[in-house]
């Protein structure tokens, strides 16, 4: 007696020819997810009522409201413990900036001029060991109490005990930089004069001061100096900066910030999100970086060429491994960090990123042909539950699911002009063409649709009953036969039902589509004496590519 019985579901696979597919896999599966044993809708989205404006491109939430931008923008949240200020940072094509409340400001300080200094009393030189070379240096302070590198020294003058010495301090630089009030100028001084002698603090004064009188004695002078090289990142100088300011801004371990210009990862001192020395510059050796990625075991580096893994245990002592792959990036947007790995987009697929591996992960579902129709350049995705969940300009939105023994592939009713995923809630927040922002897979069940592979039988069969089972009804199903639909039906509780009789086929699809969550189906030939007690009665043989039912 010939049945067919389905209840177990994965996603696609467009490489596979329909009847080579295996029996769970499907040509169709839209808008369902297949990680609780059955066949379940896709919730579908559910409005907040937050809008932004309809040229967003990024979003972040902050503070009970939502930021947006026009432009790519890479956000880094609550970097720092404790933050009183609850700064954020981001990169967003212009120059690097942080904000806190309503205040955004450059990221990074500018080095001061150097100070000019007049003595005015050169004080007592009778004794030799009271002579001393007399040279300062600058910095500037935030109000969040942020320094600065050092100003180069000023000329050094030659002074006694109890000398006078007036400096003339550099002046406040214009700009968007957080020098407002509470900002200070620091001074330190060096008594040999020598510019690789230490540098001790003297004081500091508001930032608006100009002047200040020194009168102290070496052994008054304080803490060194250890902000000499803690310059900004690169920003919108293109004499300093021709590849442009930073972008690609994430966090490492260690409280490290990490972005890139051209072709060179850039890390911030661990702690000081605003200081990026130049020492802290590491160039891939071929190729221009795309996109960045934290994972276990360091950073990820995509370039348009091949790809990268810098690693090591602090900034300045890292090293830029080569990972043994040919698989470019070719979609800034694509690349989302998964955790202890990253996605993105290359030219043949998805590959998957960790430590010094970079794995083409969809292999066994799409060609470069097929991958070609998805438009991978324009994929934009994020993080949901664990899954990848992209949009595209060809308008297949799809989620890749790594979970669970074998990955799946499915497409996805998802166009937003820009999503952010809250890792605190595992929340996935969009933002649809007219600016409503919505929460995503939180409403009512979506309409999902699920059409199986083509089951080739041995020989042409004519299939009479059908029976199915869902967690509740009506669910539509449609049965097709050597590519011919017979029979489109609203099913509406689990009883058997008949099919329309007058042909018999070789070639069989069914397909599932409602609201609903589907478990199984069964399609039979002949009934016989225990159908109505199915499917308790029944076992199964495979073979031949057929699932045959026999009674016990």
């Amino acid at each position: 007696m010939a049945q067919l019985r389905i209840e177990s579901f994965a996603g696609i696979a467009p490489k596979v020819s329909p009847k080579k597919l295996g029996d769970a896999m499907a040509l169709e599966a839209h808008n369902v997810r297949l990680d609780r044993g059955r066949l379940d809708p896709l919730k579908s989205p559910s409005p907040t009522s937050d809008t932004v404006p309809a040229t967003t491109v990024s979003l972040v939430p902050y503070q009970g409201n939502w930021l947006s931008f026009d432009s790519h923008t890479d956000v880094v949240t609550q970097l720092l413990p404790n933050d009183q200020f609850d700064r954020l940072y981001l990169t967003d094509g212009d120059y690097p900036k942080v904000r806190s409340g309503v205040e955004t400001f450059r990221l990074g300080l500018p080095r001061p001029e150097a100070p000019t200094i007049v003595v005015d009393e050169e004080g007592n030189k009778d004794n030799p060991t009271d002579i001393r070379q007399q040279t300062y240096r600058v910095s500037f302070v935030t109000p969040w109490g942020e320094e600065g590198p050092l100003s180069n020294p000023c000329i050094n003058e030659e002074v006694g005990k109890a000398a006078q010495v007036t400096l003339t301090l550099p002046d406040v630089p214009t700009g968007e930089y957080n020098l407002g009030t509470g900002a200070l100028k620091r001074i330190y001084r060096s008594n040999t004069g020598s510019e690789n002698s230490i540098w001790q603090y003297v004081d500091e004064v508001p930032v608006s001061q100009g002047t200040y009188v020194d009168t102290k004695e070496p052994g008054e002078l304080q803490e060194q100096a250890i902000t000499e090289n803690w310059i900004g990142p690169p920003d919108d100088d293109g004499d300093l900066y021709p590849d442009g300011p930073l972008q690609g801004l994430c966090a490492l371990p260690g409280i490290v910030l990490a972005g890139f210009t051209g072709n060179t990862v850039r890390l911030s001192e661990p702690r000081v999100p605003y200081a990026w020395p130049l020492d802290y510059a590491y160039p891939v050796p071929q190729g221009n970086i795309v996109a960045v990625s934290p994972v276990s075991g360091g950073l990820f580096v995509a370039t348009d060429d091949k790809p990268y893994l810098l690693q090591g245990s602090t900034p300045a002592a890292m090293v830029m491994v080569p990972i043994e792959s040919n698989q470019a990036c070719v979609s800034r947007d694509s690349m989302v960090d998964m955790g202890d790995y990253c996605i993105y987009a290359s030219p043949d697929g998805l590959v998957v990123g960790q430590a010094n591996t970079a794995t083409l992960t969809t292999e066994s579902f799409v060609t470069k042909h097929e991958w070609s129709d998805f438009q991978p350049e324009t994929i934009r995705a994020w993080q949901y539950e664990g899954k990848y969940i992209a949009r595209t300009d060809s308008g297949k939105g799809f989620i890749y699911d790594l979970r669970g023994e074998t990955a799946t592939l499915t497409t996805l009713d998802f166009d937003p002009i820009a999503a952010y995923f809250d890792s605190s809630s595992d929340s996935l927040y969009f933002a649809d063409a007219a600016g409503d922002v919505y929460s995503f897979d939180a409403g009512v069940n979506s309409n999902c649709r699920w059409v199986s592979k083509e089951y080739l039988l041995p020989y042409p069969v004519g299939m009479s009953c059908m029976r199915v089972e869902a967690a509740a009804y009506p669910v539509t199903i449609e049965v097709i036969a050597d590519g011919k639909s017979r029979l489109t039906k609203d099913v509406k509780n689990e009883k058997p039902f008949r099919i329309p009789g007058g042909f018999k086929a070789k070639v069989y699809q069914v397909s599932v589509e409602g609201t609903n969550a589907f478990e199984m189906l069964v399609l039979i030939r002949r009934p016989g004496n225990g159908w109505n007690l199915f499917p308790r009665r029944w076992r199964f043989v495979l073979g031949s590519g057929v699932i045959r039912w026999i009674v016990r």
